[in-house]
């Protein structure tokens, strides 16, 4: 590319031409060469510009796979604390039906605590009214 910038150069630079009358072939041409350096150079410019959004793109791809990892790692966490939750809303389900089952077994040991009482109060009057019979015979 510097190659071409200092034969452009020279090109541009006046040089007394030895004889007086320059060909005009060589002017055009000279004119067709410079153009072509010209077109040369902002292709070169368009070349280095397409890579560097290259880059940037490449780098933005790498940073959407990342982020993507990441999304789908968050995504299998909560699948996992999603399970873990019907886990534990089962395990809380069951817990409430025991702790119900408790209450009704404690209320009958409760009820048949009272009874056994009762039994027992009924036998003692039951005993005294068969000696109050006993002695009033």
């Amino acid at each position: 590319r510097n190659f071409y910038k200092d034969q452009k150069h020279h090109m541009d630079d006046p040089k007394p031409s030895p004889s007086p009358q320059v060909n005009p072939e060589f002017i055009e041409l000279k004119k067709q060469v410079r153009a072509l350096h010209e077109d040369l150079d902002r292709k070169n410019e368009m070349v280095a510009e397409q890579n560097d959004e290259l880059k940037q793109l490449k780098l933005a791809l790498q940073k959407l796979q990342h982020d993507k990892l990441e999304v789908m790692e968050d995504a299998k966490k909560a699948r996992a604390y999603r399970d873990e939750l019907e886990t534990f809303k089962v395990q809380s389900a069951k817990a409430e039906r025991l702790e119900n089952e408790v209450l009704k077994y404690r209320q009958k040991a409760e009820d048949a605590e009272y009874l056994k009482k009762r039994v027992t109060e009924l036998k003692q009057q039951n005993e005294l009214m068969a000696e109050t019979k006993t002695l009033l015979e």
